[in-house]
């Protein structure tokens, strides 16, 4: 695979300096690829200075970049695949907070659009509760009910700051928000009561209902809903910080009212756990990246100034929790700015999407212990864009040990294959498959290829064809040689572990993370 990609970009280099017609041509490449390496070998195959390259890898190991795919970039499909959101209720109510959270900075209407259909979400539970109740709200519906205003009640405090940051454009809507928080919080009061053990509230009466009904609708009377204004959609790469997603998602369910807390709690749990996670901050944090073309710029190059044509992304360091979906944005992103390129340009920008150990993340069926969810999203992803990709200029490269175990959809769509050495039967009837039966001879030796050689077949070539790989240089070569286990027994080779150095290392990743909240909240 490196050679593939050296080789190719060398010829376009001396295609540059020496051309058909003798003239040569003062212009960089104009080349894109994309390599996701998982295993962070390919590093070092491209340091010689002879080809520009990017490099990311996470925390921005060995002087690479940081590699950062910043949760706001990550459209609805994508979020529920990683909280493993269910689709009954968690599902909708997730998609309803991100919504709002990517409208949160939008026009002063689209804010007062989200704030009206929030209070009217209210509404219509507390008019639920109010069309089968008795004299009173008895236990346990009246601690369901407290806690309800407890929610309004945030909410109402939030809106008054939200709106009154707008100025003059939100001042009629901010002030009349403000004069409910008073009688809606001396109901809740008037019924709560605390112990040294233990809180609740007590009976709340018919009363107490119609008198918030009356005050919310004194808001969503006062600044009806357009039906004509739009919103952002879930999917929208606009910028917002990830860690007000639990807290919106609180407020959504206790809108919505019913058990809606109750089933999305474990949600809000799994979300706020993984956004403390040292490991995941750095990849997923808001600060990753200041917007989408900056982010793009990064990734694909394009100006003069950072004109590389090669882009390396050392995943080895994102935790398997999130591998899959890291995997799957970059894809999808990548996919999507050469669909949006094509129709602003008229041509499509030809890009190359690498993908090592291609049947970890591409598999048929779905692999245990992984997040089901995020495998078959990846699957689905790169699917689409074997199927779609070559159209706006995106190809692939896979490279897999395990043919057998690719998704069906991608094989067959893949044009050329280069066969190595192939030993296990299930893959060799599936790569016989893949020629005309009287040719089914020449994968014969498919299980004794040496190294080097391999079997090339596909619209490459004619006819296939026995090929021998270049040879490359030492410091051209990926990280991937087999382990010299002979040589460090006898001690010609490798060294002692230093475990005091190791453990340091190890830990000090977790550190130089878990401590930038502390330090950020002590310079505030």
């Amino acid at each position: 695979v490196a050679g593939i990609i050296r080789w190719s970009l060398e010829s376009v280099a001396a295609e540059l300096s020496t051309p058909a017609g003798g003239e040569k041509q003062d212009q960089s490449i104009n080349a894109r690829f994309i390599i996701l390496d998982p295993n962070g070998e390919y590093s070092q195959a491209f340091t010689d200075d002879t080809l520009l390259m990017r490099r990311f890898a996470v925390g921005g190991k060995d002087s690479a970049k940081p590699l950062t795919v910043p949760g706001w970039l990550w459209n609805g499909q994508e979020w529920a695949a990683f909280t493993d959101a269910k689709p009954g209720t968690q599902r909708p109510i997730l998609l309803s907070a991100l919504r709002q959270l990517r409208n949160a900075d939008a026009s002063v209407a689209s804010a007062r659009a989200q704030a009206i259909r929030r209070y009217n979400g209210y509404i219509s539970q507390i008019e639920r509760l109010y069309s089968d109740l008795p004299q009173s709200i008895t236990k346990p519906r009246s601690n369901d009910f407290g806690s309800l205003l407890e929610g309004l009640v945030k909410m109402i405090k939030s809106d008054v700051k939200v709106f009154a940051a707008y100025g003059e454009d939100a001042a009629d809507l901010a002030a009349i928000i403000k004069a409910i928080y008073d009688p809606i919080e001396a109901i809740r009061k008037s019924r709560h009561w605390t112990s040294a053990t233990s809180s609740g509230y007590n009976n709340f009466h018919p009363d107490d209902l119609q008198k918030v009904l009356t005050e919310l609708r004194n808001v969503t009377e006062s600044f009806p809903v357009s039906t004509s204004h739009k919103e952002n959609s879930e999917d929208a790469p606009i910028r917002f910080d990830i860690a007000d997603l639990p807290d919106r998602i609180h407020d959504v369910a206790m809108a919505m009212g019913g058990q809606a807390l109750s089933y999305v709690e474990p949600l809000i749990n799994r979300i706020q756990v993984m956004l403390s996670d040292s490991r995941l901050r750095p990849v997923i944090d808001t600060d990753g990246a200041e917007s989408l073309d900056k982010w793009l710029s990064e990734l694909m190059g394009g100006s003069e100034e950072n004109n590389a044509p090669l882009t390396i992304l050392d995943l080895s360091l994102v935790p398997s929790d999130v591998i899959h979906i890291t995997i799957a944005i970059i894809a999808r992103i990548v996919f999507q700015a050469l669909q949006y390129h094509l129709q602003e340009d008229g041509e499509p920008l030809p890009t190359v999407l690498v993908l090592e150990e291609a049947h970890n993340f591409i598999r048929k069926d779905a692999d245990a212990g992984v997040n089901e969810q995020a495998a078959n999203l990846c699957r689905q992803t790169f699917e689409r864009i074997a199927r779609e990709g070559r159209k706006f200029g995106l190809g692939l490269v896979l490279a897999s040990q395990r043919p057998s175990e690719l998704s069906p959809t991608v094989l067959a769509q893949c044009n050329s294959f280069l066969l190595h050495r192939i030993v296990n039967d299930v893959d060799q009837n599936l790569v016989r498959r893949l020629v005309p039966d009287a040719l089914g001879g020449l994968l014969g030796e498919l299980p004794t290829l040496p190294s080097q050689q391999a079997i090339l077949l596909g619209w490459a070539v004619p006819n296939p064809v026995l090929v021998r790989i270049r040879d490359l240089q030492k410091n051209q070569r990926p990280r991937s040689d087999d382990p010299k286990f002979w040589d460090v027994w006898v001690g010609k080779a490798g060294t002692r572990p230093d475990w005091q150095a190791i453990a340091k290392s190890w830990e000090q990743t977790y550190e130089e993370t878990s401590q930038e909240p502390e330090a950020q909240t002590t310079q505030e």
